[in-house]
């Protein structure tokens, strides 16, 4: 996955003004699309969406949406802290593998 070069893409250079819309533009039907930024940024995304968190996303949070294949809208969100993220990986972690990944 991180083995490729990746472009420079000038619509992820300013994240305030970024929008649902544009960050489904460039979803791709059967790929994960990850985008890291800053909690102000993704706090504007979950709003524009209708997710609601329990609080103000915080440092290193997550947000899940699921896309409908046909309208490109939003199906399903879903908020996390990534220390929830990490006891839940743990727990399905039954090679033991994932766990040398894993912070203590």
């Amino acid at each position: 996955m991180f083995s490729q070069t990746v472009a420079e893409q000038q619509w992820l250079g300013n994240c305030d003004d970024l929008t649902f819309g544009e960050i489904s533009q460039h979803k791709t039907l059967g790929r994960n699309l990850i985008l890291v930024t800053h909690s102000t940024c993704i706090e504007k995304i979950q709003k524009e969406i209708g997710v609601r968190p329990p609080r103000k996303p915080a440092y290193g949070s997550i947000t899940f949406i699921s896309l409908d294949g046909k309208t490109n809208t939003p199906t399903a969100a879903e908020y996390m802290e990534v220390e929830q993220l990490i006891k839940d990986l743990r727990k399905v972690d039954e090679s033991g593998d994932l766990g040398k990944y894993l912070p203590r």
